[in-house]
Order: C-alpha cells, then structure tokens, then sequence
C-alpha cells in the first residue's frame, strides 16, 4: 500500500466514523475539498478518491457548486445506552463533580482488519473483525472516544447480539462461553487528529491520553481497544503489590 492509497483511505476512514457516531447528520455538508486537502495535507485528487468511496457506499451526495451532503448512518447503529464511564481495568474518569456521565453515541460494523489491527489481535491482515466505536460524555461534553476491535471469528454473529446487551464481557460469557481474563494497557500522549479532535470537540493537535489495551481469554487474545481522552476529566491510578 503507498502513501496516497493509505491517505484516501485515512480520509473515508475518519469521515465514515463521523457520520457512524451521529458527528455528522443527515444533511449536513462535509468540509469543503479544499478544507479537507488542508485538514488531511493532501492533493485534491486524494481527497476526491475518499469522497468517490464513501458516495458509492450510499453516506453522502456530491452536489456539484454546493458540496458533499450526508445521506445516511449505516446499519449497525447500537441504542444510546447510559451507563458510568468505567470500561477499563484500570482507567478512572473524573466524573465525581460531574452528573450525567453516558454513552451518548455507539455504533458497529464488520470491517477488514488492517495491518496494525491484525497485528495487536494475531491475525492476517484483511480477516473480519468487528468495530466497535464509543463516545462517553459528561454533561452532555464528550471526554471519551473508544474503538474497539474483536475478531469476527471468535463472535459470530456479535452484530445481533450486541442489540439486546452493549455490554461486551456479559455477552462473552452468556453467548459465547468465554471469560475475560486479563488484559494489558500501554499509556502514552497524543495530539489529537481530525477525527478525534471533532469528536471531543477539542482542537486539533490537542494533547490526549491514549491508551490501547488487549484483553486475553483461554482462547488467546480477544480484544484490541484504544482509548482517546481528554485530560481534563481522564487519569489512571495504579494499584501496586509487592511480590
């Protein structure tokens, strides 16, 4: 893969998330060609390539003189389900001052794995795996985006099952006979990018806590998370034992 076949895809990769998660809505207009060349850094043939893929997945019309408009969501959107913010064996979030800590927008989709995904999860590059993608919010104020990855091998037919349960470690083991049993985390800082900084409505280059972590049941590894937070309500405390 080059790097113009990696940028395009990046582009549609970013956007389809914003209209997935609801950023996004039905008729609204996607930055201009001209604001994506300069958000992304890319050449106008490029970017037009990503919006070519994402008009003929049926997310968006482009309306000549006026722009880019969104269609549709694709199936697979999951409920708005409220719930604490804790979805990590070790992440805490400031909610204490805060009311009103949710998950404001879910969704799902089986995609190809790409190359750091099927790396983190022990697979070829190009097998099903299922996306799942989270944004916390306190106060109607997202502090938390999640993407999710699980093979789609080990949870068939995870799609059906995640509408009646969003919780993944009830379905493992109500559906699927599988047991989390422990996972490791590996905490770092990055500047937020386009889609990040959209979605925590936060500027671009925006210093966040990321962490990605991979959870292990009998079976290997069934999980590749990252998390991005916003540090002002996001921080880890970490439980030391001696041996």
């Amino acid at each position: 893969m080059d790097s113009r076949e990696a940028k395009y895809m990046k582009i549609s990769d970013e956007l389809r998330t914003e209209i997935v998660l609801g950023k996004l809505k039905e008729g609204a207009f996607l930055p201009t060609e001209m604001e994506l060349m300069r958000l992304f850094d890319a050449g106008r043939s490029t970017v037009r390539h990503a919006l070519a893929i994402l008009k003929e997945e049926g997310l968006i019309e482009i309306r000549k003189g006026s722009g880019s408009v969104v269609l549709s969501r694709p199936e697979g959107i999951l409920i708005q389900r409220p719930g604490r913010g804790m979805n990590s064996f070790s992440v805490e979030y400031h909610t204490e001052n805060y009311s009103g800590s949710a998950v404001t927008s879910a969704a799902i989709e089986e995609v190809d794995a790409d190359e750091k995904t099927a790396e983190r999860l022990g697979l070829k590059p190009g097998s099903g795996v299922y996306r799942i993608q989270r944004i916390w919010s306190i106060e109607s104020v997202p502090y938390n985006y999640m993407v999710q990855f699980l093979p789609a091998d080990l949870f068939p037919m995870l799609r059906e099952k995640m509408k009646n349960s969003g919780r993944i470690a009830d379905i493992m083991r109500e559906s699927y006979g599988l047991v989390p049993e422990r996972a490791e985390e590996h905490i770092s800082a990055k500047n937020a990018d386009f889609i990040e900084a959209n979605l925590l409505n936060v500027e671009i280059g925006t210093a966040l806590l990321y962490t990605y972590r991979l959870g292990f049941c009998k079976k290997g590894i069934y999980e590749f998370a990252e998390f991005y937070g916003n540090p002002a309500y996001t921080g880890y405390v970490a439980q030391l034992e001696e041996l």
